[in-house]
């Protein structure tokens, strides 16, 4: 911001279709999940749906930030922040009115990525400015309507943030950790010889289901028309969904085909298949430099001796993003040891917590600190990603030193050997 500039004006909006398309996508510059077609594919396909509201600052050059969000109600469908802080015991915390709801939810609900979308190019001064100007029109807001708010994945590498939020009172507790993958290679090959450093026994597993695909004819390959499947593609991720989550797919039968019509070719949807029957459908989404793994539907009775999973959701998307010169796979939360045998590292965030109740936020803090330590406990051994390497807002941040740092072994031995080995997993 210039010093005779005047500051950025800001709106609330229902929706990104108020958005110019060209300039939300210039403020949300390289990060797809801040980007318009992504937002936009959201709004049309959740269900059940949700009301959306978007801060965002304007000024005389046009849009220079937002902070994206969704609000939560008492009784919503779904999975909630409730679910989220309470885990399996949300029946129990509702029953002693513990709820945090309602809950203005400011961030992405699927994907990785911190909750400020900053235009790139701002000055340092002009970044603080609009940063304590969305704060403050969410903070209003929720102040009038008496709602809670939370803030998702907020960097814990990039402090400031926190700094802001904690200061406003807000309370923090661990985020699951997000599992990426840093690809230092130039070849799939390449990515088999780094993994021999620290996994040797992954990199001979991931040999055998490469050949176990070609013996069982398995191929894997991109969707052209995905509406000519959709039936079937919006069955497998709701079964698996419902064997995992035991709640219903929380997206339209559609999702598939918006995903394609906004996002073109930054939107890959691939299937497995067996003799022309489909025992897989994953969806990635990213950019030249980035690609966000985020959906997987699996049927778990066709391909299992030709390692379906493994070649669909890993060996696939590596190999192609390895050829398409991309420097980090984000893979999402959970399956950690799994996903650090190959060669992911973690990225630690936080979430902050503002409770409208007072009384609720004071009694909630025993209760998030002690969230914290056995979320940060889970994952304490795993491998992390070096300082210096994280998604900002604008992308990836790729630091000077990282050809050194990504030439070393990902684990060392002693993690590695104390990483537990399921006999159904490589």
């Amino acid at each position: 911001m210039k010093r005779n500039e005047p500051p950025p004006s800001i709106e609330r909006w229902d929706s990104v279709a108020r958005a110019d398309r060209s300039q939300w996508d210039a403020m949300a510059g390289d990060c797809v999940l801040n980007g318009y077609g992504w937002l936009r594919t959201l709004e049309e396909c959740r269900v059940p749906r949700v009301r959306h509201l978007y801060f965002v600052a304007r000024g005389p050059d046009g849009l220079e930030g937002a902070i994206v969000a969704e609000l939560q109600e008492p009784g919503q469908a779904g999975t909630t922040v409730d679910d989220l802080l309470f885990n399996r015991t949300v029946g129990l915390a509702r029953a002693l009115h513990a709820s945090v709801l309602p809950a203005l939810v400011c961030g992405r609900h699927i994907g990785y990525t911190g909750p400020l979308v900053l235009r790139p190019g701002l000055s340092a001064r002009a970044r603080d400015d609009v940063e304590r100007r969305l704060l403050d029109a969410v903070d209003a807001a929720a102040a009038e309507q008496r709602w809670s708010v939370l803030f998702h994945d907020v960097p814990r590498r990039d402090p400031a943030l926190g700094r802001q939020l904690a200061g406003r009172g807000y309370r923090r507790t661990s985020e699951s950790p997000v599992a990426c993958l840093p690809i230092a290679w130039d070849s799939f090959a390449g990515y088999i010889g780094h993994l021999r450093q620290s996994h040797p026994r992954t990199a001979g597993n991931i040999r055998g289901e490469r050949n176990a695909a070609r013996r069982h004819r398995l191929v894997v390959e991109p969707v052209v028309d995905p509406a000519a499947e959709a039936g079937a593609l919006h069955a497998l991720f709701d079964a698996h969904n419902q064997r995992l989550n035991r709640r219903p797919f929380p997206y339209r039968a559609d999702l598939l085909s918006r995903l394609k019509h906004h996002l073109g070719e930054r939107a890959l949807i691939r299937v497995a298949r067996i003799d022309g029957r489909i025992g897989g459908v994953s969806v990635e989404v990213g950019s030249a430099a980035t690609a966000h793994f985020l959906k997987v539907g699996i049927d778990p009775t066709i391909g299992r001796n030709a390692a379906l999973f493994a070649n669909l959701c890993y060996n696939v998307p590596i190999e192609d993003a390895t050829a398409a010169g991309r420097k980090m796979i984000y893979y999402g939360r959970l399956l950690y040891e799994f996903k650090a045998r190959r060669g992911c590292l973690l990225v630690d965030a936080d979430i902050y917590l503002r409770c409208a109740n007072g009384l609720r936020h004071r009694l909630l803090g025993p209760v998030l600190d002690l969230r914290s330590r056995r979320m940060d406990a889970r994952t304490a051994a795993l491998p992390q990603l070096p300082d210096g390497r994280f998604m900002t807002d604008r992308g990836v941040a790729i630091g000077a030193a990282d050809a050194e740092i990504l030439a070393q072994p990902f684990v060392s031995a002693a993690v590695d050997a104390a990483l537990p080995r399921p006999a159904h997993a490589p």
